[in-house]
Formats: C-alpha cells, sequence, structure tokens
C-alpha cells in the first residue's frame, strides 16, 4: 500500500503550495465603520428671520403720541367762556382771596372756575335760582373770550343743569352764559367770606392770571 506523501513546501513561499500565502500574512477583513458613524453631527443651525415680501418694507415699532402744547390733557376738554372785563378781574379777586382763607381752595384759577361751575349745576332747579339771584351783577363792557381746558365732568354737571332749567323754566343758557353765572355767584360767596375773615370790603385786585397757574396776592 502506497504511502500518503507530505506536500511539497516551496522554499520561497515557504509554504504549501495549495496555500502559497503564509497564514500570518493573510489579513483580517476590513472592519467598514456602521452608516451612523460615516454620517456628519448634525449642527444647529440658526434661523434667519424671514424676508419681508418684495415691494414691502418692516413693520417698524409704533411711535408714543406726545401730546400737542394746546391740546388738553387726558379727562379734560376746551373750553370757551365769554367775558365782560370787569366780571373777570373780579372772579380773580375772588380766586385769590379765598386761597388765602381756605385751604381747601383749588390750586389752579381753571380749577377755581371748574369747582364754581360744578357746585352751580349740582344744585336744584330752585336753589339755583335763589343763589344766581345773590349773585353779583355783570359787569358792563365790550366782552373777551378766553379758553380754559377744564374736567369733562364739569361739562357733563353744565349740561345736565342746562337741561333741566330749560324743563322746568323754560330758560335757555349757553354753555358760556351759565358758566359765567356760576363764576358771579362764586364771587359773591368769595366776598362775603373774604369779608367775615379778614374785615375788608374789597376783593384783592390782581393781574392776570395763566389760568394753569396758582395766584399770587
Amino acid at each position: 500500500m502506497p504511502t500518503k506523501r507530505e506536500p511539497r513546501r516551496s522554499v520561497l513561499a515557504q509554504g504549501h503550495y495549495a496555500d502559497p500565502t503564509p497564514a500570518a500574512a493573510v489579513a483580517a477583513p476590513e472592519q467598514l465603520p456602521s452608516p451612523r458613524e460615516t454620517q456628519p453631527a448634525p449642527t444647529s443651525a440658526k434661523k434667519e428671520p424671514a424676508a419681508a415680501p418684495v415691494g414691502e418694507q418692516p413693520a417698524r415699532p409704533a411711535a408714543a403720541r406726545t401730546r400737542r402744547k394746546n391740546e388738553p390733557p387726558p379727562g379734560f376738554v376746551e373750553f370757551n367762556m365769554w367775558w365782560k372785563p370787569g366780571t373777570l378781574e373780579l372772579a380773580r379777586g375772588a380766586f385769590t382771596a379765598e386761597q388765602e382763607i381756605d385751604p381747601a381752595t383749588p390750586a389752579t384759577f381753571r380749577e377755581w372756575i371748574a369747582a364754581a361751575i360744578s357746585t352751580v349745576a349740582r344744585m336744584s332747579v330752585q336753589d339755583r335760582v335763589r343763589a344766581i339771584q345773590g349773585a353779583v351783577a355783570a359787569e358792563p363792557g365790550r366782552g373777551l373770550s378766553r379758553q380754559y381746558f377744564i374736567p369733562q365732568a364739569s361739562v357733563d354737571d353744565l349740561d345736565a343743569a342746562i337741561a333741566a332749567d330749560f324743563a322746568e323754566l323754560t330758560v335757555q343758557r349757553s354753555n358760556s352764559d351759565f358758566a359765567v353765572t356760576a363764576v358771579r355767584v362764586a364771587i359773591a360767596r368769595a366776598q362775603g367770606s373774604y369779608q367775615d375773615r379778614t374785615g375788608r370790603t374789597e376783593l384783592p385786585v390782581v393781574a392776570a392770571l395763566r389760568p394753569g397757574r396758582r395766584a399770587r396776592a
């Protein structure tokens, strides 16, 4: 029985003819990176603001509205009064006199006028008739117009009183006429109080007042 031969080895390859590559030289299979490793890490992209459509400008914040110099403050309205010069002078004196004797007197001339209007307007019709009968007389002379900023509440009082007088007495007054009449009532009140407190029968004589400033005797 023939003996089994060992395969011949190549001197150059130092291995079998059937496998000329040495076992140590066989490279291990290459490890391919996983798909997750090959993908780039996500980056947080910064969102750019959307561009305005062509032909349009981006909206700008509205500017704060500023009140004009001759515009009444909130809650006040422009109110015109037609004065006789003598009555206006007496009104200034009455305002100044009440400031001297009564700390509760309004701080400005226009506030004093508004208080006079509301005081007379809130009376009953009959009480208003009696108060007007005791008011100082209207002064003669050419009239002059003055404008004041007075509270809307005083104008509402005036409107209600004018409507009540017309309903009960069929007397129709204009806003200016009612306001000046109410001031004449306030002048008579100031004259009596000033005389009682100081003994003086004449009201202070005051130069023209700025409606929004406190008087100085």
